[in-house]
């Protein structure tokens, strides 16, 4: 399925979330880039909440590097994660070392795939207007292409 874009506003020189438990979950895969809904600051109040109330944890988050988190399904083990801040965080429940062993893995395997398709779509950005370099398949024939920028 899906999973809705996080949003975004600028506010004071960085950006913020309003979509943390999604945020967290990027930062642990480690994703380097994904795409956002930019918003208005000043066009969901949600974004000046979330700002009041992460001031007090805002200079424990290592420039938001750090996540405090709350687990709320307190029979479901979560993963440690590089990205949690322990002090900032309530979690009552951790995966076992063979667990946490299998995630990681897992976790690599994901972020050595999504760094090939992320040097692919560098490729692609770099090759825009290169003529011929590339075919495209139409109706079962094969053809020389230019990508272009729309």
């Amino acid at each position: 399925r899906d999973v809705p874009l996080i949003r975004v506003a600028w506010h004071e020189g960085v950006f913020w979330s309003i979509d943390n438990r999604r945020l967290f979950c990027y930062k642990h895969c480690a994703l380097d880039r994904i795409l956002v809904e930019v918003c208005r600051w000043d066009e969901n109040p949600e974004f000046e909440m979330k700002w009041k109330n992460g001031a007090r944890s805002r200079q424990d988050a290592e420039g938001g590097r750090l996540v405090g988190v709350v687990q709320r399904l307190v029979d479901m083990p979560l993963p440690r994660s590089p990205v949690m801040n322990l002090a900032e965080s309530q979690v009552s429940c951790f995966m076992d070392e063979d667990a946490q062993q299998t995630h990681d893995e897992l976790r690599r395997i994901a972020a050595a795939r999504r760094s090939e398709l992320l040097a692919f779509e560098d490729q692609l950005a770099a090759d825009v207007g290169i003529a011929w370099k590339y075919v495209a398949g139409v109706a079962g024939e094969w053809f020389p292409a230019t990508i272009q920028r729309s």
